[in-house]
């Protein structure tokens, strides 16, 4: 529960913080916090999937940044796939861009 409350607090500074300084440190503590969130929390994170099922370039970029699993997976099946066709096919196909 130590990270979730973490999160929740770095969230509720994050607009305090950031209006007065100079820079995206408002919008850093704000995805840190969110981070934090995502990763302990189940309830979050069921909710993230919720609403990110129809906005995907967002996911992607969400996965990327919290560096999840599946995001790394998916990367991993694709350069597997992209083998097997340079295999099969003859030509070497260029790798997926990261």
């Amino acid at each position: 529960m130590g990270q979730i409350g973490l999160g929740i607090v770095l969230i509720l500074l994050a607009p305090l913080v950031g209006l007065p300084l100079p820079g995206p440190v408002g919008f850093v503590m704000f995805g840190f916090g969110m981070a934090l969130i995502l990763r302990n929390s189940r309830w979050a994170r069921r909710r993230y999937l919720l609403h990110t099922r129809h906005y995907p370039r967002v996911r992607r970029a969400v996965d990327f940044g919290l560096r999840r699993k599946k995001s790394r997976r998916a990367l991993e099946r694709a350069r597997q796939h992209a083998a097997k066709r340079g295999e099969a096919g003859g030509a070497e196909q260029p790798a997926p861009i990261n």
